[in-house]
């Protein structure tokens, strides 16, 4: 019973260590002068999001365009085809 306890408690130690070490290094994508509560609390994922209108909405200087837009279906799409 004691042993796993142990062992729990050394590993997420040894975690906690780990992470903190790496984002102080700048091996992350959160910033490392930000305060820890904030990295902790905040995603710092890239996204790419489309709103309800198909809409692109431009993250981190990523290329517009949503890949889920029926819109330009059969009017001379400007992705080029291999095949053609």
């Amino acid at each position: 019973m004691r042993v796993p306890v142990v062992y729990g408690s050394v590993e997420a130690i040894a975690i906690c260590i780990y992470l903190i070490s790496f984002w102080k290094l700048g091996w992350s994508k959160a910033p490392h002068d930000e305060k820890i509560c904030t990295v902790i609390t905040k995603s710092y994922e890239l996204r790419d999001e489309c709103d309800e209108d198909d809409t692109y909405v431009a993250i981190e200087g990523e290329d517009p365009g949503c890949e889920d837009n029926d819109t330009n279906e059969g009017k001379g799409s400007t992705k080029s085809d291999p095949q053609s």
